[in-house]
């Protein structure tokens, strides 16, 4: 028989075949699901590496007509990263754990749901802010011509009713994805759970908004967002449900539920089933994901079994980059901070070493309580006060260390001793040490504080072997003026400073100082005050 002929008969065969498979496929997915064998699928929702190497995963479990399957635990779930098995994680449903969700709640208030429409969504969204736990955070975002955020995040359950009290139709547009769009920017402030919601009610006609439905999904997509949305129908025939494709798009997307609310639909049990989904998920702790980090791309696998039922869900994620520093290098680090450490040390001595030795005051006071030791006509009690030093200004005898009177600077400092500065003065010969005017700070944390100006020189700057020195200002230089007495008045020098050195305002290279005027170097300001004005 020539082979042309036994194609041609087995040809109805084949046809045959493919019908009965067509028409029995159908009846054995029936049988499948009548007789309880379970088909469902995992979703991972949410992968929160914020405290790296631990990892926190929330993960939904669905079955094919989108109900969530409880009753799982740590034995139903595997874990692999790169192909490596992990064993050290714990599963919980997230009901039983302490963590809590932002949910923003979008409600559509353009002319399409005047009446009956809002007053069912305002129920429903009231019933279900009562729901919310204690660690949940809401807020609510209206739409129509305008996107309006209503009420921030918040825990505060009679701030949600109130705001929700208060809403109200606008005759006007529908900008259902900038309001999306608004939404999910919310969910990016810090201080909120991890595990972020949206639940959007509308009719699902989006007109004249700037974002798109792709730019929301994308975004959706990329800050891991869980968009729950509800297609309420439209009064309008023109409109009617024709748009809750949109709504079903973005939902399945996202992993979770489109609920198609007819006319005269109880939108409560919609919210309820939303809120059943969210409990119903699983959180995965992993103790240690077992990647190093590197801060490259890695492989997560969970495996899902159920009564003899296997699912396999994968993500990919990346880590934080942590540089591990090796044996040698921790040394060198170690051996680096010492050195550093011994070098302030040094420092600290070297410029305590240069600071003048001051006496307690309570030394002090006793010595002002001596009495002044007058000169003495024998030849042993000359030679005992050469070995003394007098001050030329208070005639009291200092100790052999000090490089000026600690008398006099006590005294200064504590404005019990007036001075006369008066160019006038007989008295033309100055002593160095002796105090012509003061400097007081006039902003900053160390406001109202003093320093006295003697004769020779004040030196001012952030450095700390200055006379005046200037903490906490970056603007400031290290040696940053100069303020000496000569021709019989205050003259102030600016010391080649970075940012200048200002006189009431005015940019200055030298200049005279007169009583009251304001010097600023950085961001510090002091005022110059003249002894006996």
């Amino acid at each position: 028989m020539h082979p042309c002929t036994i194609i041609k008969r087995r040809k109805p065969g084949i046809i045959f075949l493919f019908f009965i498979i067509s028409f029995l496929l159908p009846f054995l997915l029936f049988t499948q699901q009548a007789y309880g064998v379970k088909n469902f699928s995992p979703h991972i929702l949410h992968m929160d590496l914020s405290h790296y190497p631990c990892v926190k995963v929330v993960v939904s479990v669905t079955d094919i007509a989108n109900t969530p399957v409880a009753g799982l635990n740590r034995s139903n779930f595997q874990l692999i990263t790169d192909g490596y098995p992990l064993e050290d994680f714990e599963v919980i449903p997230v009901s039983k754990s302490k963590e809590g969700v932002a949910i923003v709640l979008g409600i559509d208030t353009s002319g399409t749901m005047r009446g009956k429409p809002l007053e069912n969504s305002k129920k429903a969204v009231s019933e279900f802010i009562s729901r919310m736990g204690p660690n949940d955070k809401t807020a609510i975002v209206t739409f129509n011509s305008d996107v309006n955020i209503v009420l921030e995040f918040t825990s505060n359950k009679n701030e949600l009713h109130n705001a929700v009290q208060e809403i109200k139709i606008a005759e006007k547009l529908t900008k259902l994805y900038d309001a999306m769009f608004e939404a999910i920017r919310m969910t990016s402030l810090s201080g909120l759970p991890s595990r972020r919601v949206l639940i959007f009610l509308s009719d699902g006609k989006d007109e004249g908004s700037s974002a798109t439905l792709d730019d929301c999904i994308a975004q959706a997509k990329a800050k891991e967002l869980q968009v729950y949305t509800i297609g309420y129908e439209s009064i309008l025939k023109s409109v009617g449900k024709k748009h809750f494709k949109y709504l079903e798009r973005i939902a399945k997307i996202t992993n979770c539920v489109f609920f198609e609310a007819m006319k005269g639909s109880k939108l409560n049990r919609f919210y309820q089933e939303i809120g059943f989904h969210l409990q119903s998920q699983y959180l995965l702790t992993l103790k240690d994901i077992n990647v190093k980090g590197d801060g490259k791309s890695h492989d997560l696998q969970i495996i899902v079994s159920d009564e003899g039922v296997i699912n396999t869900v994968y993500k990919k994620f990346t880590v934080p980059s942590i540089i591990e520093k090796s044996p040698v290098q921790l040394y060198a680090i170690a051996g680096g901070i010492g050195l550093l450490v011994i070098i302030a040390v040094l420092v600290l001595f070297a410029i305590r070493k240069k600071r003048p030795h001051e006496l307690p005051a309570e030394e002090i006071e006793s010595l002002e309580s001596q009495e002044e030791i007058e000169p003495l006509e024998s030849a042993e009690e000359s030679t005992e006060e050469k070995e003394k030093r007098k001050c030329p200004v208070c005639n009291k005898v200092m100790a052999e260390d000090w490089p000026e009177c600690l008398f006099c600077k006590k005294e200064a400092e504590s404005k019990e001793v007036s001075i006369s500065t008066d160019p006038g003065s007989p008295d033309v010969s100055k002593p160095e040490t002796q105090p012509f005017g003061r400097l007081v700070l006039n902003n900053g944390p160390q406001k109202g504080k003093e320093f006295i100006l003697l004769y020779n020189r004040t030196n001012i700057g952030i450095a700390p072997e200055n006379d005046v020195v200037v903490y906490d200002d970056s603007f400031a230089s290290s040696n940053h003026c100069r303020i000496k007495f000569e021709d019989e008045k205050a003259v102030l020098v600016d010391l080649d400073s970075t940012n200048g050195t200002f006189l009431n305002g005015s940019k200055l290279k030298k200049a005279d100082l007169y009583h009251q005027d304001i010097i600023r170097i950085g961001n510090t300001e002091l005022i110059y005050y003249r002894n006996n004005q």
